[in-house]
């Protein structure tokens, strides 16, 4: 076989077009001749797909798959009862919540009603004033944030009062500069006439 042919064919080999015939014309040529770096790895390839066609299974492994496949099938058996057990667990845990929280569901004072107007409304006041004290005894600190806000908003607005003057002191002390520039100039001016 021509280099030429052996390359076509190593490169059909490598893309997965050869057929059988190709194959093993050259695996025949690999074995026949020396093999340079670029054929090293079909070597190798042909090497061990022949030593796995010498290799057999025992007789024992047909029994060997067959237990693990029995072993397997047990398995979803012990998974059902798994299943049942805790779903039977859920149950009784669900009954002896619902048993206990009865207690806390209901109320263990029973309201009456009142028909005397006057005392009705002596015990909504009474209520109503407790809820009130209540309600205060929660409002006072964010009440006191409230007013803390306030006094730091208006300590903010002095402060930009106080930017602005700064602002306008500034521009005076530009006039200074100017002021002293004149003043320099009048000395040029003086000292220049007494002379």
């Amino acid at each position: 076989m021509d280099l030429r042919d052996i390359d076509k064919l190593v490169e059909k080999f490598f893309s997965g077009e050869t057929t059988g015939m190709e194959e093993a014309q050259l695996k025949a040529f690999i074995r026949m001749n020396e093999v340079t770096e670029n054929l090293l790895e079909i070597k190798h390839y042909f090497d061990v797909m022949d030593r796995l066609g010498e290799e057999s299974l025992d007789e024992a492994f047909d029994d060997r798959l067959f237990s693990r496949i029995e072993t397997k099938e047990a398995r979803p058996q012990i998974r059902r009862w798994t299943y049942r057990i805790t779903s039977v667990a859920a149950a009784v845990l669900l009954l002896i919540s619902i048993w206990f929280g009865k207690d806390l569901i209901q109320p263990k004072q029973v309201y009456g009603t009142i028909d005397d107007p006057v005392i009705a409304f002596q015990e909504t006041k009474k209520v109503l004033d407790e809820v009130s004290k209540k309600m205060k005894k929660g409002l006072t600190p964010a009440k006191e944030t409230v007013d803390k806000v306030e006094e730091n908003v208006k300590k903010a607005g002095e402060i930009k009062k106080i930017n602005n003057a700064l602002k306008k002191t500034r521009n005076i002390n530009k006039l200074e500069k100017v002021s002293e520039f004149i003043r320099s100039f009048n000395k040029v001016y003086v000292e220049y006439g007494n002379s």
